[in-house]
């Protein structure tokens, strides 16, 4: 399986850009050259007019907002990681799963430095990412579960995965925990 490198920060960035746009319109910022090199829970950290939306709604918007942005990255990046092939969508569903969320954590942690391991559960994947600055929310997390989620739902035929965020390093954790079940909402 090929994985491919983005060079620039911006083309780096451009997935978690267009993602909040879609979701937030032209009340979502465009990221400067500046903010593009910065880790992804400081690009989310920039977006402060979502605040004006409720605490539970910014985290419900911020989840469909991850949720888009892995779709823009799936269009410019699904090809070059060998994911549009015969082979690996003849996949059984779960190793097909499995594979995609290796892949993406691989990149994940290359583009963004960020430490992540996955762990496959009876009952769930369990994603552990350490990524949060210690005065970062969790607003950041919410995010990166809408992205593990809409991963896994491509990956798994088109279904719906319920996903959550089990723990977090804005409350002091030593990484952020998220899980999503292996089976589809009914």
């Amino acid at each position: 399986m090929m994985t491919q490198s983005i060079n620039t920060a911006s083309e780096r960035a451009f997935f978690i850009e267009e993602g909040l746009r879609e979701i937030f319109g032209n009340a979502s910022k465009t990221l400067s050259a500046n903010e593009a090199n910065s880790s992804l829970p400081q690009l989310l950290a920039q977006e402060s007019s979502i605040y004006t939306h409720g605490i539970m709604e910014t985290k419900g918007l911020l989840i469909r907002a991850g949720r888009a942005a892995v779709q823009k990255w799936l269009t410019r990046n699904s090809s070059a990681m060998g994911w549009e092939e015969i082979n690996f969508r003849l996949l059984p569903p779960a190793v097909r799963t499995k594979q995609a969320l290796s892949s993406f954590l691989t990149w994940l942690k290359r583009e963004y430095h960020l430490e992540v391991q996955l762990e496959a559960l009876t009952h769930c994947w369990k994603i552990e990412v350490r990524f949060l600055e210690k005065s970062a929310s969790d607003l950041a997390c919410q995010f990166v579960l809408g992205m593990f989620q809409e991963l896994v739902s491509w990956s798994g035929g088109g279904n719906f995965f319920p996903a959550r965020e089990t723990v977090c390093q804005s409350e002091g954790a030593d990484c952020c925990v998220f899980e999503v079940d292996r089976q589809p909402a009914n």
